[in-house]
């Protein structure tokens, strides 16, 4: 996203974006509670974060009037069991009102409130156009960035390039790199462009956790760069036909 790097500087240019922050922000959570009051659109989710570890100024928050609704119920099926996440959720000390926000009320709110949102290519041409000269995507595995093409269009890009006078490019353009992130996009955004849905994995999870989601998701198909055909192949014997 273009501009200050911090939540701050991008909820104040930004502030009709409804942002929901996942893994409870930990352990920055009184700090994050400071930021709610202050963006009514920001909004914490305990994905991948046990109810019961949750940080006791956060519960009271919850609790309160200007905090109701403001986090919202997750799991992390199947690593985090969604009976083992509700059963921890529940046993949180709120009262009825404040527990049906936190249990699916606030999400069913934000939800009916959106409209059906661009895919990332239409976002990403609309924040070429608006932020020409910015950054609109950047990775933060490898900081690989794409940004704006003449403000018409998106490319990959690595690295600022130097100033007039120092070497090629200009202030806010980019080297070109290697497609790596580009393709992801268009491959990404092309599954939901067809209705289907992506069951984004981490190359960083052993064969029994990929396994696992994959099975667990019922995929049909499996896409991946060359770098990791090698740890899927395995698995495609048990990915349904």
């Amino acid at each position: 996203m273009p501009g200050s790097g911090t939540p701050r500087g991008r909820a104040d240019r930004l502030p009709d974006l409804v942002v929901i922050g996942a893994h409870m922000g930990h352990p920055y959570e009184e700090l994050l509670i400071e930021y709610m009051l202050k963006w009514p659109n920001l909004h914490l989710s305990n994905s991948a974060y046990l109810a019961k570890y949750m940080h006791p100024a956060l519960i009271r928050f919850m609790g309160s009037r200007r905090g109701r609704g403001r986090v919202l119920f997750a799991s992390d099926h199947p690593f985090l069991p969604m009976e083992r996440a509700l059963d921890a959720a529940r046993a949180l000390p709120l009262d009825e009102g404040p527990m049906a926000d936190f249990l699916g009320g606030t999400a069913e709110r934000i939800l009916e409130k959106q409209t059906v949102a661009d895919l990332l290519p239409d976002q990403l041409r609309l924040m070429a156009s608006t932020y020409p000269d910015e950054v609109a995507y950047r990775n933060l595995g490898d900081g690989a960035s794409i940004t704006s093409a003449g403000g018409s269009g998106v490319q990959p890009a690595g690295p600022r390039a130097p100033s007039p006078g120092r070497g090629e490019g200009g202030p806010g353009r980019h080297r070109p790199r290697g497609r790596t992130d580009l393709d992801f996009i268009v491959t990404y955004s092309a599954v939901h462009k067809i209705g289907a849905v992506t069951v984004p994995m981490n190359n960083r999870l052993s064969p029994p956790e990929l396994r696992a989601i994959l099975e667990h998701a019922e995929v049909t198909a499996v896409v991946c760069s060359g770098a990791f055909a090698e740890a899927v192949a395995p698995l495609s014997g048990s990915l349904p036909r």
